[in-house]
């Protein structure tokens, strides 16, 4: 068997379980951050002769906020206070994730010069956290008896909502991988209003000598 078969197999197979698995879920991400930006721009030209086309990098830190949700007919279930993965049942089952955290987000982008003063243009950041949770999905499937009792019924769905029910994961099985964190993307257009001309003001060293050389130094010196 060729190796390009063999890997179609794995991942057809891969794709078979997790669709089996029916796990879903959507989010709104709230994110204040900040940037540093490098732009590949000739500040010689002055701000008005700015390039026509500009591209740049970023990278800094962010402070974000999730909530993975899931709804079926019509309601909507907070996942994160199900504890789906058995998080409000203590013992050795994982504490409850924050719903808040740090990412530290980088990426690149252009912009394009329409007037003077204004700038259009579109970036992509990729933001790198610190959780596996930002889909509700991370450890292993929890003791549906006990999550039961502390939760209900829709809570047992929640955590496996396989579409086989009669071949639903066991307990301690792998309901995700803890090893690997949560990424997520932004893409965006944006518009620049420059305040000032200054920003691309060309910059010349002022030396309080006319040359940098010994001889002009011993001269100032005398005088």
């Amino acid at each position: 068997m060729h190796f390009t078969e063999q890997l179609r197999q794995a991942m057809q197979a891969n794709f078979t379980d997790n669709t089996m698995r029916n796990l879903r879920f959507y989010s709104d991400i709230d994110e204040l951050s900040f940037h540093i930006m490098y732009t590949l721009q000739n500040r010689k030209r002055g701000f008005s002769k700015r390039n026509f086309a500009t591209p740049y990098v970023f990278a800094g830190l962010s402070y974000y906020r999730f909530a993975p949700k899931r709804k079926i007919n019509g309601t909507e279930y907070d996942l994160h206070s199900i504890g789906t993965e058995g998080q409000n049942l203590g013992g050795n089952y994982p504490a409850p994730y924050d719903l808040q955290q740090f990412s530290i987000p980088f990426g690149f982008g252009f912009k394009i010069k329409l007037t003077p003063h204004i700038d259009v243009g579109a970036e992509t950041g990729f933001r790198r956290t610190f959780t596996d949770y930002l889909d509700d999905v991370s450890t292993n499937y929890p003791d549906k008896a006990a999550l039961l009792a502390k939760e209900g019924p829709m809570a047992v769905f929640l955590s496996d909502p396989s579409l086989n029910p009669l071949s639903g994961k066991a307990a301690g099985s792998a309901r995700g991988n803890s090893g690997n964190v949560d990424w997520y993307v932004y893409t965006n257009i944006h518009l620049t209003y420059y305040l000032t001309t200054n920003l691309f003001k060309s910059y010349k060293p002022k030396h309080k000598f006319k040359g940098d050389n010994c001889k002009n130094l011993l001269k100032a010196k005398k005088g």
